[in-house]
This record gives structure tokens, C-alpha cells and sequence, in this order.
């Protein structure tokens, strides 16, 4: 009777223990949705590059996807392609632009689980591992922004994951073959699967060493590989402009700025996530998880060597897709301070939780909707238009299908027929036009540089007759009289 009694209660607390990992699974991945839905559906102006991309995506045809793009963006085709797609169907407000990154961020859980449980066995720190994913705020904020980046995450995490379950010397040359497609085709949603991928077949040949099939798995890939190349050669001599003007101070980074990742801005809590990852990565080598430790340290070297070389940027946004891979090493720590069960090891623990919390949750403000809006109700036939250098993507973005027979007078540069903007912040009015509305929707502080004279305000010597001032930006119409 009593050992009834006993069986019955270990199936009672198993049941039960199965329902409350689901539960905990399920609440975490609600809080994240949760985050993710709520930035979705606040639906904040577009920001400059976000204006920009979407003004390619309504102007530009879908073989113009494949080709070099206007104001100076550059994005992977089928992120383009699937994102008209949904615009043409949809329409044209910010949340349909915004629904493919909102969709994949949501997405990313699946894989994100899938690849903890490959890597640890405990519960407990798959939970705590997804948890960090949940609540991180680059991915919650780039969840919800018209570009690529957060499409960067998933395949950093299904690559990986892919790569994980991969077994040359079981697998038949079918599945091989497939998975080498799957690969192959991630390079035209993501570009930095090509670091991702020549990181998996380079680590996965070297722990199972079986070179015949090896070869028929990255077959599909190389071939793919050529054809990006062909694309990349079409683009790449603005591509190289770019990057190479843009992005220099970025460049030569020989480390990866981890503290990014988290939003801690605290000197002493950055030190403490470091020490966390150097002692996670010692764990998992102790714990002989070769091949993990080995993609995960190769994929932040090789992002570092291309950044050497002016290839790539190690830089805030496009660093992105390391994430991930960052709280798995983290909740490597976690699992290591969960089995010890010693007051020192709890203490540990709760610091280097308190060293992940953000100290603030930064967004790209931009007022454009609000202020173009503002612009076009107030305009007349007869205005004359001048248009900051770095508010061309909102102005052409935002006004778009609104018929004007006004004159436009644009201080940007045309190459090769693309429109380029100009990234000096110094804005100057024309000297042929005594009226005309000025919009700007980059520059800030408007407020510093305004001019009383009495009641009259006045910019750049122009009186002001009619004006708009955000903390983003300002439309001003302005005269000579």
C-alpha cells in the first residue's frame, strides 16, 4: 500500500513538473511577445534609415530590389522583396513595413529554445537563458524596426541551431544536400549568415571529419555564394563608399563592445558581464562543449577580423546577431552557480543579474509623421520647399502620395542616377528665394539657435511666420521681410 501510495505521488509530481516547465516556458515567451507586440503596435515615426529603405521599397520595382538602392541602403533582396510583398497587399503605413522584423523577433523563441536545449540540461537555466532573451531591449526595440537586423538574430540562432543537429557521418546525402540549400538561400535574407555559415562548415568538418560528405553539404552553399558574389559585384562600388565614409571611426574594433548588448551603462557592471563571459567560456570547454564554445568564439573573431579589414562593422546594430550567443555563455555561469548551492555562489549570482539589468532603453526619436503632416496641412501652391540634407528619406517617404505643384529646392547630390545624401549636419538656406517653408527633421535644438528680436523670431537671419518644433526635428516657414 504504501509503495502504491509512493508511485502514485512520483507520477502526481512528475505530471505536475511537466505542466509547470510548460508554464514557465510559456509565461516567459508571453512576456516577450508581450514587449515586442507593445513596441509593435505603438507604431513610432520612422527614423531616417527607416524612411529611407521604405521609400526604395514603394518607388523601386521588385527586380530593382536585386540592384543598388537609393540614399545610399543597402539590405538583403528577399527581406526587400517580402516586405513589398506585404506592402502591396496591406498598404503603406509603418506597420506593415515593420511586420516582417515584428513577425521574425516573435519567431526567433522557437530556434532560441530548440538551440538551449541542445546545449544544457537543466531546466532551470534554459529558462533563465530565455528569460534574458525576453526582456533585452536591442532586441525588443530592433524587434520592431523597418531593417534587417533583428532577421540577423534568427538565422544567428537557426544557423547555429541547424549546424548543431547536423551529423556527417549519419545523415544521407539527400538531407545534407538540403541543409546545404537552407544555408546557401539564408544569405539573401541575412548577410551575416555568410559569417555564421563559413563558421558552422569549417568547425563541424573539423569535430566529424568526414570530408565526402562535408562536400556535398556545402555544395548548394558555395553555389549560392557565387551568385551573391555576382549581386555583390553590382553593388558593391557604392556599398564600398559607404561603409568605407560611414563607418570608419567604427571600423578598427579589436573588441566586440559586449556591454551594448545589455544596455548597462555602468562602468563596474560592464566589468562584472565581462568576467561572466570569460568564466562561461571556461566552462563550456571544461564541460566539453567543443563545438559550442568553437562557433560561438569564431563567429566574435571572424566579425572582428572583417571589421580589421574594412569589411564589416563591429558596430552597435550590426553586432546584433551576437547576442544570443552571449547569453548562452552567460547562462553557462548560471548553470555552474545553480549547481554549486552555496551562499557564495547565490551571491554571485545575484550580482551579475543586477549587472544585467538595463540602465536605460534608448530608441532613435524621430518626428517626421508628425511634422510632415504638420508641413503639408499648412502648405501652399505657391511655397517654395527647402529640404535639410538629412531629411530627404522622411520628405520622400512621407509625402509620397501627396500631389505637389510646389517648387522644391533639394540640397542633395544625384550619382550614377541614385539619389545620395549629403551627411553634413550644417544645414544653409538658399539665397535665391526670399519665402519658403524649410523642413528638417534630423537637426535638433532648433530652440538654441532661434533669434528674438522683440516678438519676432528669426533663424539664419529669416524671420520666422510659421514654425513646428518637436524635439526630433522643425518645420519652419520663413521670409526675408
Amino acid at each position: 500500500m504504501d509503495t502504491t501510495c509512493l508511485k502514485c505521488y512520483i507520477n502526481f509530481m512528475g505530471e505536475n513538473a511537466k505542466q509547470i516547465k510548460g508554464f514557465t516556458l510559456g509565461l516567459i515567451v508571453f512576456i516577450g511577445i508581450f514587449f515586442r507586440f507593445s513596441a509593435y503596435i505603438s507604431n513610432p515615426s520612422f527614423w531616417f534609415d527607416e524612411s529611407a529603405l521604405a521609400y526604395n521599397i514603394i518607388s523601386l520595382k521588385y527586380i530593382d530590389l536585386f540592384g543598388v538602392l537609393h540614399l545610399q541602403q543597402v539590405a538583403p533582396p528577399l527581406f526587400l522583396i517580402l516586405t513589398k510583398w506585404v506592402v502591396s497587399i496591406f498598404g503603406k503605413s509603418e506597420l506593415c513595413f515593420r511586420f516582417i522584423p515584428f513577425f521574425v523577433g516573435c519567431l526567433t523563441f522557437i530556434p532560441f529554445y530548440f538551440l538551449l536545449k541542445n546545449i544544457f540540461e537543466k531546466n532551470s537555466t534554459i529558462f533563465f537563458a530565455m528569460f534574458l532573451f525576453a526582456i533585452n531591449p536591442k532586441l525588443i526595440y530592433f524587434g520592431i524596426e523597418f531593417k534587417p537586423y533583428i532577421l540577423d538574430v534568427f538565422f544567428a540562432v537557426s544557423i547555429f541551431l541547424l549546424f548543431e543537429k547536423i551529423k556527417l557521418n549519419e545523415w544521407n546525402w539527400k538531407h545534407l544536400l538540403i541543409a546545404g540549400i537552407a544555408f546557401g538561400i539564408c544569405i539573401w535574407f541575412s548577410f551575416t549568415s555568410v559569417i555564421l555559415t563559413f563558421v558552422g562548415i569549417i568547425t563541424i568538418l573539423i569535430s566529424q571529419k568526414n570530408v565526402k560528405h562535408w562536400l556535398i553539404l556545402i555544395s548548394p552553399i558555395i553555389l549560392n555564394w557565387f551568385l551573391f558574389a555576382l549581386y555583390y559585384l553590382n553593388i558593391s562600388h557604392m556599398y564600398k563608399r559607404f561603409m568605407t565614409n560611414f563607418f570608419y571611426a567604427e571600423f578598427n574594433h579589436i573588441t566586440i563592445p559586449v556591454s551594448y548588448f545589455f544596455n548597462n551603462e555602468i562602468q563596474l557592471a560592464n566589468l562584472v558581464v565581462y568576467i561572466t563571459i570569460c568564466v562561461g567560456i571556461l566552462y563550456l570547454m571544461i564541460n566539453k562543449k567543443r563545438f559550442e564554445i568553437a562557433f560561438i568564439m569564431w563567429s566574435f573573431i571572424i566579425t572582428i577580423i572583417l571589421s580589421q579589414f574594412h569589411l564589416y562593422p563591429a558596430y552597435e546594430r550590426f553586432i546584433l546577431f551576437l547576442i544570443p550567443y552571449s547569453i548562452i555563455i552567460i547562462a553557462a555561469v548560471f548553470n555552474y552557480l545553480v549547481e554549486s548551492r552555496t551562499f557564495q555562489s547565490r551571491l554571485v549570482l545575484i550580482i551579475i543579474m543586477l549587472s544585467l539589468i538595463p540602465t536605460s532603453i534608448t530608441h532613435k526619436g524621430s518626428d517626421a509623421r508628425q511634422l510632415t503632416q504638420y508641413f503639408i496641412d499648412n502648405l501652399n501652391k505657391e511655397d517654395f520647399i527647402v529640404i535639410d540634407n538629412l531629411a530627404l528619406p522622411d520628405f520622400l517617404f512621407y509625402t509620397f502620395d501627396v500631389k505637389m505643384e510646389n517648387k522644391i529646392v533639394v540640397p542633395f547630390e544625384k550619382v550614377n542616377d541614385r539619389v545620395m545624401y549629403k551627411t553634413g549636419s550644417n544645414f544653409e538656406f538658399p539665397t535665391f528665394v526670399d519665402k519658403f517653408w524649410f523642413y528638417s527633421t534630423r537637426t535638433k535644438n532648433f530652440n538654441n539657435i532661434i533669434e528674438h528680436e522683440g516678438n519676432i523670431e528669426k533663424i539664419k537671419g529669416y524671420k520666422i511666420i510659421n514654425k513646428m518644433i518637436t524635439p526630433n526635428g522643425g518645420v519652419f516657414k520663413v521670409t526675408k521681410d
